[in-house]
């Protein structure tokens, strides 16, 4: 590095340095910020952490087509090859790839993103070419399709182009995320590869090298139904909030807090819950936490039982030989007592 590169490195790092000296009132600004910060990105990351799942899947089938070798099944070679190459006559390679999405994640899995990767071995002609991912419309195997007998794929005006950049001795890779949900939950043939026509090749590693092979990487997630139930009279609890991020109404991911509001009818009250972190609770409100599975909870309603009381004195009143009991008016309010009969005793008071 020459003397002037130095000075103008250094005089950067002690601009730097000159520059930050914070006041303790910047520190407590800077201190602010930074729970802010964490504060709208904390829910975040917890949901990234603890409810994503992410899998690694490997190709089903995988095979090189080539024009020059219609007949030539090129499925279990160890490399993929794409390329054109117009010399004497034009030639060209395809690659087709299938992933069995559906074998590897459950059913209900819904997918966050998906990533499609090739290991590069070798790259002729331009840096970067405009690769086309035809989708196939029909089944096909590794160990007979050629040229001759390709399936068929998509050609509309639909089909993505990638660009196809990277050096040797590297995975490079594409977005895969609208192909993968489709293969989950509807007829998966895969994917053909098609490169532009001028002079250029691209050689992957295939599955069958069985060492750095073709990879669809996968980050889902699960979300489970939460089923809301009331006896009595009134109406279900309203769950807050009502789904989880990245799920349809009334579904959670697990470990989702949920808090529930009861809604009794006009005379009745709570007189205890179901499915909730406490059952024994009357009073309006309560909560849970969303388990990795589909969960019910409830509110049960009791009638309100109605307390007559008297505006006048009332005389003692003896009822079946238990007790007499007199209610007598004091200021803006009511007493009563009782006096319990022979045999018997006053174990509440009201």
């Amino acid at each position: 590095m020459n003397a002037q590169a130095t000075r103008r490195r250094q005089g950067v790092e002690e601009n730097v340095r000159g520059n930050w000296r914070p006041s303790w009132r910047q520190g407590v600004v800077c201190l602010l910020i930074g729970i802010a910060l964490l504060a709208a990105l904390g829910p975040r990351c917890v949901y990234a952490e603890e409810n994503a799942t992410t899998v690694t899947i490997y190709p089903s089938d995988d095979a090189t087509i080539r024009s020059w070798q219609p007949d030539q099944a090129l499925g279990l070679d160890d490399y993929l090859e794409l390329s054109y190459q117009s010399i004497d006559v034009p030639k060209g390679e395809y690659a087709l790839v299938r992933f069995d999405v559906a074998a590897a994640l459950p059913a209900d899995a819904i997918i966050d993103a998906a990533q499609m990767e090739f290991y590069v071995v070798d790259v002729t002609g331009a840096a970067s070419v405009g690769v086309k991912l035809h989708p196939v419309l029909e089944a096909w195997n590794e160990a007979d399709v050629t040229w001759s007998t390709m399936p068929d794929v998509y050609i509309g005006p639909f089909v993505r182009v990638w660009t196809l950049a990277g050096t040797e001795r590297d995975y490079v890779g594409v977005d895969m995320t609208n192909e993968a949900r489709n293969w989950l939950t509807a007829a998966n043939y895969g994917v053909e590869l098609r490169g532009p026509t001028t002079g250029f090749e691209r050689v992957f590693e295939s599955k069958d090298h069985n060492e750095r092979m073709p990879r669809l990487r996968i980050t889902y997630h699960r979300c489970y139904t939460l089923t809301l139930g009331h006896s009595g009279s009134g109406s279900d609890p309203v769950p807050e909030p009502d789904h989880s991020t990245g799920c349809p109404a009334g579904q959670f991911t697990p470990g989702q807090a949920i808090h529930l509001t009861a809604a009794p009818a006009a005379g009745w009250q709570v007189t205890g819950w179901s499915g909730t972190v406490d059952d024994g609770a009357t009073s309006l409100v309560n909560s849970l936490t969303m388990p990795a599975a589909d969960h019910s909870a409830g509110v049960t309603y009791g009638q309100t039982l109605p307390v007559a009381v008297p505006t006048e004195p009332v005389a003692p009143v003896t009822t079946d030989a238990l007790a007499t009991y007199q209610v007598l008016p004091i200021e803006d309010s009511y007493v009563a007592s009782a006096q319990p009969t022979d045999n018997f005793a006053t174990v509440t008071s009201l």
